[in-house]
């Protein structure tokens, strides 16, 4: 295990790319930052990213829910979270959101939007 620690935050999406966390744990309002600043983007985007983005958001929660219920996921789901995934609805650089596995907050409540549907 490797543990690594910013001292600027500015730096954040840089290092990310760097180090490819597989978990990560942060405070509360690096979480609700990451949030806001998505959103913002999403905002400015043109429409056809916007749809692209929400329908990548969709797929990426009934994949998490397949698993969390062990569910067997189908061939279309699948193809559409590899297609999600692969630059089709870009949100995060690739090689940060594929390795990402866990992220917390230990001790902590955010005030972010719930995943779950």
């Amino acid at each position: 295990m490797t543990l690594c620690y910013l001292d600027d935050p500015a730096k954040v999406a840089e290092v990310l790319r760097e180090v490819r966390p597989t978990v990560m744990c942060a405070v509360p309002c690096f979480y609700e930052q990451v949030y806001a600043t998505v959103f913002d983007r999403l905002e400015s985007a043109s429409p056809l990213r916007r749809r692209l983005f929400r329908w990548a958001i969709g797929v990426g929660a009934e994949m998490a829910r397949c698993r969390r219920e062990e569910r067997p996921v189908s061939p279309g789901l699948r193809l559409s979270h590899a297609m999600a995934g692969h630059g089709l609805a870009p949100s995060l650089p690739h090689d940060v959101h594929h390795r990402q596995r866990d992220v917390g907050a230990p001790g902590s409540r955010t005030t972010l939007a719930p995943c779950r549907r």
